[in-house]
């Protein structure tokens, strides 16, 4: 069993980032940000990028928010960790006070 990473590319630098300091090597799949708008072809990039991750991957570690409520609808045979934030900007945002 595996664990991989579903980044919006506004994260991709943030994402190696954490894990170089982690010492983690997770696979990261990238969604394209320019797409954040519309969130019907978002959702069919995020089913997309999902079925590239390695069979034996259990865990997918989502690194963009909700982007016009893109994740409605979206299932998969492992366990899905999202942030409940509303789009990638609240995650920049964020500060560890």
């Amino acid at each position: 069993m595996s664990t991989g990473i579903l980044a919006c590319s506004a994260l991709t630098d943030y994402v190696k980032a954490a894990q170089k300091k982690m010492r983690t090597n997770y696979p990261i799949i990238e969604i394209d940000r320019n797409n954040h708008d519309r969130p019907k072809l978002l959702r069919s990039m995020i089913e997309e990028a999902i079925a590239k991750f390695p069979e034996d991957t259990d865990t997918i570690l989502v690194a963009m928010g909700a982007c016009g409520n893109c994740w409605a609808g979206i299932s998969w045979k492992g366990t899905l960790v999202i942030p409940r934030m509303d789009d990638c900007v609240t995650i920049l945002l964020h500060t560890d006070d």
